[in-house]
């Protein structure tokens, strides 16, 4: 089945994008980004990288940029929520690694779904109903917004990191992400140079870096 790569750019201070999708998708695709979904309404079906899932209210998806993934209408409506963020905006957090291995690290056993009830969903539905409602303004609306957003997705992004290691779902990377995969080597630098001055030509001596600054 044919797909498109979606590309997006971000800010440098505010390096996410939320919106709501409710219009049937046509076709396979995946983006130059991290993605995580919330169902606001509607039923159906999620293929994500060649794994078939249902979709119920209040479900989370976590998707990274090499999965292509499509959601499937039932009848009705269908309304997702939608979080873009580019990983580099991670760097500085001295947690982002940990924070991307839900979309890196994974074991054969990982499931792209989390459901309505699952141990931790009340406090992750919490977080994503907070960036929802900060980002609800346009960014550059305020200063403070952005903070408790960067701050909520944060949050996130931890209690996911959490939730799939306390499964077990997390594990090696299997080499399989086109793009993210390869900064483990940054990542690595980064983690043994922290507390030094790292300038982006030292970075790019490790691997090529495939984000602009938007």
């Amino acid at each position: 089945m044919a797909y498109k790569q979606e590309n997006f750019s971000f800010e440098k201070l505010y390096p996410f994008r939320l919106f709501e999708i409710s219009e049937k998708q046509k076709e396979l695709h995946c983006h130059n980004c991290l993605e995580l979904n919330l169902v606001q309404d509607g039923r159906g079906k999620y293929i994500i990288g060649g794994k078939l899932y249902p979709i119920e209210p209040g479900d989370i998806f976590v998707i990274n940029d090499s999965e292509h993934h499509l959601a499937l209408h039932d009848e009705g409506d269908l309304t997702l929520t939608v979080l873009l963020f580019a990983p580099g905006s991670l760097w500085k957090n001295r947690h982002g690694k940990e924070f991307l291995k839900p979309f890196l690290y994974r074991k054969e056993n990982f499931s792209n779904r989390i459901a309505k009830g699952c141990t931790g969903y009340e406090d992750m539905f919490f977080a994503f109903s907070l960036i929802r409602r900060q980002m609800s303004e346009p960014p550059g609306s305020g200063q403070d917004r952005q903070i408790v957003a960067e701050a909520a997705v944060n949050l996130l992004l931890s209690l996911l990191y959490c939730y799939y290691s306390e499964k077990q779902e997390l594990g090696p990377d299997q080499g399989s992400y086109h793009m993210f995969g390869r900064l483990d080597q940054v990542f690595s630098y980064i983690d043994a140079h922290f507390s030094e001055p790292i300038t982006l030509d030292q970075l790019a001596g490790r691997e090529p870096l495939p984000f602009g600054e938007g």
